[in-house]
């Protein structure tokens, strides 16, 4: 099923696109015998350029799964797995100079603005 993002100029997605990362999470979850939030967390804090980790737990079992994520390594490839599910969709305007510029045919010349048009 397709639908639209929050903005109407953004291409249409299905709706599963949103949540690729889940069967990714749970793979290495399996795989560390762990909960999804605790790969979810290690992952985030695997990233040099986080300072800081932003939980949210309403028992307190939770909570010591969350803080368990401290201890949690995980592997490179299951670093490069979750960064490549992630990642961000290309932003407007880039998304749509790909889509309008996958028909066209390349000559090579540089585009001319403004002036008369070429004679032929």
């Amino acid at each position: 099923m397709l639908s639209r993002t929050r903005t109407s100029n953004e291409p249409l997605l299905k709706k599963t696109a949103r949540w690729r990362c889940g069967p990714s999470d749970f793979d290495a979850a399996k795989a560390h015998g762990v909960s999804v939030a605790r790969v979810a967390l290690a992952w985030v804090r695997s990233k040099p350029f986080v300072t800081s980790t932003i939980i949210g737990a309403k028992t307190l079992e939770q909570l010591n799964d969350n803080l368990d994520a401290v201890s949690l390594t995980l592997r490179p490839e299951e670093i490069a797995m979750l960064d490549e599910v992630s990642a961000d969709r290309a932003q407007y305007p880039h998304w749509m100079s790909k889509r309008n510029n996958a028909t066209r045919v390349p000559t090579g010349e540089p585009v001319k603005m403004g002036g008369p048009p070429p004679k032929n």
